[in-house]
Protein backbone atom coordinates (compact mmCIF):
# COMPACT_ATOMS: atom_id res chain seq x y z
CA UNK A 1 0.00 0.00 0.00
CA UNK A 2 1.34 3.54 -0.93
CA UNK A 3 -0.49 6.27 0.80
CA UNK A 4 -0.24 10.46 -0.01
CA UNK A 5 -2.51 12.84 1.72
CA UNK A 6 -5.36 12.64 -0.56
CA UNK A 7 -4.87 9.19 -2.55
CA UNK A 8 -4.14 5.65 -2.33
CA UNK A 9 -2.99 3.22 -4.24
CA UNK A 10 -4.13 -0.92 -3.81
CA UNK A 11 -4.48 -3.92 -6.16
CA UNK A 12 -4.39 -1.55 -9.53
CA UNK A 13 -6.62 0.71 -8.50
CA UNK A 14 -6.05 4.56 -7.71
CA UNK A 15 -8.20 5.89 -4.54
CA UNK A 16 -8.82 9.65 -4.14
CA UNK A 17 -11.01 12.19 -2.41
CA UNK A 18 -12.76 14.70 -4.15
CA UNK A 19 -13.41 18.36 -2.84
CA UNK A 20 -17.44 18.60 -1.81
CA UNK A 21 -17.48 21.61 0.32
CA UNK A 22 -18.93 21.90 3.98
CA UNK A 23 -20.43 18.21 3.50
CA UNK A 24 -16.81 16.51 2.52
CA UNK A 25 -16.58 15.17 -1.16
CA UNK A 26 -16.71 11.90 -2.61
CA UNK A 27 -14.18 8.84 -1.97
CA UNK A 28 -13.28 7.77 -6.08
CA UNK A 29 -11.63 4.97 -7.35
CA UNK A 30 -10.52 4.21 -11.10
CA UNK A 31 -7.71 1.47 -12.63
CA UNK A 32 -4.07 2.72 -12.67
CA UNK A 33 -4.44 2.13 -16.46
CA UNK A 34 -7.53 4.00 -16.94
CA UNK A 35 -11.38 3.30 -17.29
CA UNK A 36 -14.16 4.44 -15.72
CA UNK A 37 -14.04 6.22 -12.68
CA UNK A 38 -16.10 4.66 -9.63
CA UNK A 39 -17.53 6.46 -6.53
CA UNK A 40 -16.79 4.16 -3.22
CA UNK A 41 -18.21 6.62 -0.62
CA UNK A 42 -20.14 9.46 -1.02
CA UNK A 43 -20.42 12.48 1.36
CA UNK A 44 -17.50 11.48 3.27
CA UNK A 45 -16.80 14.82 4.85
CA UNK A 46 -13.38 16.32 4.72
CA UNK A 47 -10.42 14.01 4.18
CA UNK A 48 -7.31 14.47 5.55
CA UNK A 49 -5.48 11.44 4.74
CA UNK A 50 -6.16 8.62 3.44
CA UNK A 51 -4.94 4.57 3.43
CA UNK A 52 -6.41 1.28 1.94
CA UNK A 53 -5.95 -2.38 2.91
CA UNK A 54 -6.78 -4.58 0.20
CA UNK A 55 -10.55 -4.87 1.52
CA UNK A 56 -11.56 -1.47 2.84
CA UNK A 57 -10.59 2.19 2.49
CA UNK A 58 -9.31 4.03 5.73
CA UNK A 59 -9.71 8.00 5.88
CA UNK A 60 -8.78 11.07 8.54
CA UNK A 61 -10.91 13.90 8.35
CA UNK A 62 -13.35 15.99 10.26
CA UNK A 63 -12.19 15.13 13.62
CA UNK A 64 -12.69 11.41 12.92
CA UNK A 65 -11.39 8.05 11.67
CA UNK A 66 -13.92 6.51 8.83
CA UNK A 67 -13.49 3.44 6.75
CA UNK A 68 -15.80 2.03 3.77
CA UNK A 69 -15.47 -1.40 1.57
CA UNK A 70 -13.54 -0.89 -1.42
CA UNK A 71 -16.28 -2.13 -3.31
CA UNK A 72 -18.66 0.47 -2.34
CA UNK A 73 -20.53 1.68 0.35
CA UNK A 74 -21.48 4.26 3.42
CA UNK A 75 -18.57 5.68 5.98
CA UNK A 76 -18.22 3.88 9.03
CA UNK A 77 -16.93 5.69 11.95
CA UNK A 78 -13.93 3.90 13.59
CA UNK A 79 -13.33 6.71 16.20
CA UNK A 80 -11.94 10.25 16.99
CA UNK A 81 -8.93 11.00 15.35
CA UNK A 82 -7.80 15.20 14.95
CA UNK A 83 -4.65 14.11 12.93
CA UNK A 84 -3.40 14.43 9.07
CA UNK A 85 -1.64 10.98 9.86
CA UNK A 86 -2.72 7.31 9.05
CA UNK A 87 -1.20 4.01 9.45
CA UNK A 88 -2.89 0.53 8.89
CA UNK A 89 -1.63 -2.77 9.83
CA UNK A 90 -3.27 -6.23 9.37
CA UNK A 91 -5.79 -5.61 12.56
CA UNK A 92 -5.78 -2.17 13.40
CA UNK A 93 -5.48 1.64 12.53
CA UNK A 94 -3.48 3.82 14.15
CA UNK A 95 -4.18 7.46 14.36
CA UNK A 96 -3.37 10.82 16.44
CA UNK A 97 -6.06 12.35 18.75
CA UNK A 98 -4.97 15.40 19.81
CA UNK A 99 -1.39 14.96 21.60
CA UNK A 100 -2.53 10.94 21.89
CA UNK A 101 -1.74 7.98 19.44
CA UNK A 102 -4.20 6.11 19.17
CA UNK A 103 -4.88 2.35 18.47
CA UNK A 104 -8.55 1.28 16.04
CA UNK A 105 -9.33 -2.12 15.58
CA UNK A 106 -10.18 -1.99 11.81
CA UNK A 107 -13.60 -4.13 12.37
CA UNK A 108 -14.68 -1.88 14.61
CA UNK A 109 -14.61 -1.62 18.58
CA UNK A 110 -12.60 -0.13 21.55
CA UNK A 111 -10.04 2.11 20.19
CA UNK A 112 -7.07 1.74 22.28
CA UNK A 113 -4.58 4.42 24.35
CA UNK A 114 -0.59 4.08 22.83
CA UNK A 115 0.80 6.94 24.01
CA UNK A 116 1.29 11.02 24.96
CA UNK A 117 2.93 13.56 23.00
CA UNK A 118 2.88 12.58 19.86
CA UNK A 119 2.39 15.14 17.34
CA UNK A 120 2.55 14.85 13.83
CA UNK A 121 3.27 11.70 11.91
CA UNK A 122 2.50 8.13 12.49
CA UNK A 123 3.74 5.06 10.93
CA UNK A 124 3.59 1.06 11.82
CA UNK A 125 6.07 -1.64 11.42
CA UNK A 126 5.32 -5.55 12.70
CA UNK A 127 5.99 -4.52 16.25
CA UNK A 128 6.43 -0.76 16.52
CA UNK A 129 4.80 2.74 16.22
CA UNK A 130 6.91 5.42 14.59
CA UNK A 131 5.68 8.92 15.35
CA UNK A 132 7.96 12.26 15.10
CA UNK A 133 7.47 14.72 18.41
CA UNK A 134 8.54 18.11 17.92
CA UNK A 135 12.33 17.93 17.35
CA UNK A 136 12.39 13.68 17.60
CA UNK A 137 11.53 10.56 16.60
CA UNK A 138 10.66 8.15 18.47
CA UNK A 139 9.59 4.59 18.54
CA UNK A 140 6.95 2.89 20.80
CA UNK A 141 5.92 -0.53 20.95
CA UNK A 142 2.49 -1.83 20.14
CA UNK A 143 2.12 -2.56 24.17
CA UNK A 144 2.55 0.38 25.17
CA UNK A 145 6.31 -0.05 26.84
CA UNK A 146 7.49 4.10 27.63
CA UNK A 147 8.72 5.69 23.61
CA UNK A 148 12.28 5.17 22.69
CA UNK A 149 13.95 8.57 21.34
CA UNK A 150 15.57 7.27 17.63
CA UNK A 151 16.93 10.68 16.57
CA UNK A 152 16.88 14.33 17.46
CA UNK A 153 17.49 17.25 16.34
CA UNK A 154 20.86 18.67 17.91
CA UNK A 155 20.47 22.82 18.82
CA UNK A 156 23.01 23.92 16.67
CA UNK A 157 20.53 22.29 13.42
CA UNK A 158 18.93 24.25 11.48
CA UNK A 159 14.83 23.73 11.57
CA UNK A 160 12.31 23.74 13.69
CA UNK A 161 11.37 19.68 14.19
CA UNK A 162 10.74 16.80 12.35
CA UNK A 163 8.24 15.60 9.73
CA UNK A 164 8.06 11.96 9.98
CA UNK A 165 7.83 10.26 5.67
CA UNK A 166 8.14 6.49 6.39
CA UNK A 167 7.08 3.57 4.29
CA UNK A 168 6.71 0.19 4.89
CA UNK A 169 7.31 -2.25 1.53
CA UNK A 170 4.49 -4.73 1.93
CA UNK A 171 5.15 -7.77 -0.66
Amino acid sequence: TYANFFNTVEAGMVYWATDGGTNGGDIKRMNIAGGPVATVSIATGPVDFMKTDGNSVYWVGGGKLKKAPLLSGPPVILGNATSKTLDIDATRAYALNGDQIISFPLGGGQADFIGNSMTTGVAVDDGHIYASQGNKLISVTKNGDPPVTMWMHAPQDIGGGCTLSYSISRV
